[in-house]
């Protein structure tokens, strides 16, 4: 049996589940009529699905991380100005930390970077010659 090539959902264990709620829902993300205080889902348009659990569903694994943890989580965007623009509103959001003060160009594309309130890395990008299928999928070159 094969695994499926797709990535569904990205699940956030959250020491603080209702903070963190807080945070997503200012972005107006469409939150999932299944969620409840203790696991909280946003289903994006594009299909994948945002999860956040309390940090016990997971102690199996220990205990979370400090500072970087080896991941970051990226929204895509479709140009450069989609990124001023999601830069513009990223800065007004409560509980932003270390936003970078601009975005920045690279060989790779345009983008600017982030920490949500428990610390995981967000990147906003415009990916050069990336392209989205009719749901927003990214489609990377």
């Amino acid at each position: 049996m094969g695994v499926p090539v797709r990535i569904s959902a990205v699940t956030l264990a959250c020491r603080d589940i209702g903070r963190m709620g807080a945070f997503y829902r200012q972005f107006e993300w469409p939150e999932a009529p299944t969620s409840v205080p203790e696991h909280v889902v946003f289903q994006c348009p594009n299909g994948v699905v945002l999860g956040l659990f309390s940090e016990e569903m997971f102690e199996r694994f220990g205990r979370l991380a400090e500072g970087f943890r080896g991941f970051t989580l990226t929204i895509h965007c479709e140009d450069e100005k989609m990124v001023v623009r999601a830069h513009e509103a990223i800065r007004e959001v409560d509980d932003v930390a270390e936003l970078d003060a601009e975005p920045t160009r690279s060989g790779w594309g345009y983008g600017f970077g982030f920490r949500d309130p428990e610390g995981n890395v967000w990147g906003v990008a415009y990916k050069y010659d990336a392209d989205f299928d009719h749901r927003g999928g990214f489609i990377y070159p």
